[in-house]
């Protein structure tokens, strides 16, 4: 059985997919060690550093599927190394005479840095593919309800009046701004490493450069300006973005959970008979995604500090920091295609209640619309004077329970320039959403994320 709730059988939707278990399971580790050591053997013939029948059978039996997985756990239990016992079941595997010219010349890093970012282009690949999937769905709900009127709260309190698809447009044009983020990052996250020991090319010479740069043709990854063993900032960058990215997922559910609130009610997460929120109270029914969402957000921002310790390397390199890197990517990458998941599925089932949002506007009996009520009054009063008019009636309606129409018109410095049913005119809050509906249909309608 799997000792990681990653790799829960049962449970196997709650903390990862099945394509981010793929591309991280230990068979896929190996295998693209394994075609990195084929791609450099192939460089390395084409450059007359080894035989061209040692490259072909080096390729050829470049497979996981191929070589002695007991004979190198076997070799791993006794050297501890960190490639060595893949090395010599590969070695093994392409024979006596081929097996000589494998791994000639790369250090250990080099290969298991090459492979992370391998599997980096597969996660980063995904993970536009699900923003382009949340940013369509995002479209079409911001236009639905770029007119529905609701209230927008700071502070956690009613502020004043919005639409939903004003709130919505946010989320869209933050998920679009992480998939700019993306396309930048690649240049600089998506380059591979084949530097020897120390970065220096020792083991290869005047053709090491060339050589680096062959091989990565071959695998489809840029070349360092510099070797980067020492320097981590590349796998940063990749896991602070995905961090930054499960926290806008988490942002987005979070508040689809405040909205959920039975005492809300304005939004709910989709519904299927047979889903059950209790194991006690039947009745419920929870907003368990979001709250998942919310769950792996958090467990991203937590791993996400880690990378930064790991940047802090000593020398050419050391492992007290690089080894975190394998468990940090990993398990980032897999949360992250997991929440994405998740969003995909809570904003694609998402129920909207307008009707709520309608009455939720008057629970606070015009309070919501306090700032017009100033600005109104501040055409005869003066600024000031109407916020201090206006704070007054406020704390009047809050203490007796009248609606801020009727305070106001109880003050005498207000019945001098305008009747009560004066002031009720301008107390509609659906009259009172400012641009609300243009900039969401602006944001729904354009391609650009600033």
């Amino acid at each position: 059985m799997a000792g990681h709730p990653i790799d829960y059988y049962v449970y196997s939707g709650s903390w990862g997919t099945d394509e981010g278990r793929r591309i991280f399971s230990e068979g896929q580790m190996i295998d693209r060690w394994l075609k990195i050591e084929a791609a450099l053997a192939e460089a390395e013939a084409e450059m007359g550093i080894i035989p061209d029948w040692a490259a072909k059978e080096i390729r050829a039996k470049a497979s996981v599927e191929k070589i002695d997985l007991n004979l190198a756990r076997a070799e791993q239990q006794k050297t501890r190394h960190s490639l060595v016992p893949v090395i010599r079941a590969f070695a093994k595997v392409c024979g006596e005479k081929a097996g000589e010219y494998v791994h000639f010349g790369p250090t250990t890093q080099d290969i298991i840095d090459t492979g992370h970012v391998l599997a980096l282009r597969e996660v980063l690949g995904a993970v536009k593919r699900d923003l382009e999937a949340i940013e369509k769905r995002l479209v079409q709900i911001t236009l639905e309800h770029a007119d529905t009127p609701m209230s927008g709260r700071t502070h956690g309190q009613h502020a004043l009046p919005i639409t939903f698809g004003f709130k919505t447009a946010s989320w869209l044009q933050e998920v679009r701004r992480h998939m700019d983020r993306l396309d930048e990052g690649r240049e600089r996250i998506l380059v591979g490493e084949l530097a020897g020991a120390v970065g220096s090319y020792a083991s290869w010479g005047e053709q090491g450069r060339e050589l680096e740069k062959k091989t990565m043709a071959k695998l489809g990854l840029g070349q360092a300006d510099i070797p980067w063993q020492s320097a981590r900032d590349r796998f940063a960058e990749a896991v602070l973005l995905l961090a930054m990215i499960c926290s806008t997922l988490g942002r987005i559910a979070g508040e689809i959970f405040l909205l959920q609130k039975t005492e809300v009610d304005e939004v709910a997460q989709g519904f299927e008979m047979g889903r059950v929120g209790s194991s006690t109270m039947p009745h419920k029914r929870n907003p368990e995604t979001a709250e998942g969402i919310k769950g792996i957000s958090r467990l991203v921002r937590y791993r996400a500090a880690g990378i930064l310790e790991a940047m802090e390397g000593e020398h050419e390199r050391d492992a007290t920091t690089w080894k975190t890197e394998w468990v940090i990517i990993p398990e980032v990458s897999i949360y992250t295609l997991a929440a994405l998941a998740k969003t995909r599925q809570l904003l694609d089932g998402l129920v909207v209640n307008r009707e709520n949002m309608r009455a939720n506007l008057e629970k606070t009996r015009g309070l919501i619309l306090s700032e017009r009520a100033m600005f109104v009054l501040g055409e005869h009063l003066g600024k000031q004077t109407a916020h201090e008019v206006v704070y007054e009636a406020s704390m009047k309606a809050f203490e007796s329970g009248k609606d801020l129409a009727a305070a106001l018109a109880q003050d005498p410095r207000v019945q001098k320039v305008l009747s009560e049913p004066e002031i009720r005119k301008f107390m509609d809050p659906v009259s009172y959403t400012g641009l609300c509906a243009e900039l969401a249909r602006e944001a729904a309608s354009r391609k650009g994320n600033l």
